[in-house]
């Protein structure tokens, strides 16, 4: 009996061994479920991290590269106008440095030449000007100055003044050739 109690013995040594030896295989492979769980999910979000960047990558290169574009048409707008603001201020200068010629004065019909041309530059630059804003209005998708309508009209006392100014050399010039006819017709 001896013996078969040391045979038991021994079996339940040997048993609860492989229970602890299992035991730990069971925690083993419990850490080794949870550690591969965690990888999956690292997996996952690689896999995420990887697509997101590799779809994303393209449309940030591309919004980039029409920012860019957008930056440097602005910056060229920006001198264009820079440059018609400039030309306008120089014709408003010219304008405002017409002075009234004197009706008496020898040189009136020069000095009134003189004028109209600068008004009529004036007028030129500034309906080119006006068309280009339009245009560039348009490109920008607002309106960059506020509507002035169409180049100003001179006043009817300014017509007078432009007829009057215009009707004395012909006035003169009628005088000349009445005074010129009654005398050679005498």
């Amino acid at each position: 009996m001896q013996n078969d109690i040391q045979i038991q013995t021994t079996l339940e040594e040997k048993v609860t061994s492989a229970q602890d030896e299992l035991s730990k295989l069971k925690s083993k492979q419990d850490q080794l479920e949870k550690e591969q769980s965690k990888l999956q999910k690292l997996k996952v979000k690689l896999d995420a991290m990887a697509d997101g960047k590799s779809e994303l990558q393209p449309s940030l290169n591309k919004a980039v590269l029409s920012l860019e574009r957008a930056i440097e048409s602005n910056n060229k707008m920006n001198e264009e106008l820079i440059l018609l603001c400039e030309k306008l201020k120089e014709d408003q200068k010219n304008i405002s440095s017409i002075d009234e010629p004197e009706i008496d004065s020898p040189d009136i019909e020069n000095n009134l030449d003189k004028a109209l041309i600068i008004i009529d530059e004036a007028k030129a630059d500034f309906k080119k000007a006006m068309s280009r804003i339009e245009a560039l209005s348009k490109v920008a998708g607002t309106e960059i100055v506020e509507k002035s309508g169409d180049i100003p009209q001179p006043s009817k006392i300014a017509l007078m003044k432009i007829g009057f100014y215009a009707g004395v050399p012909v006035a003169i010039l009628a005088l000349i050739v009445a005074i010129l006819y009654s005398i050679f017709l005498k």
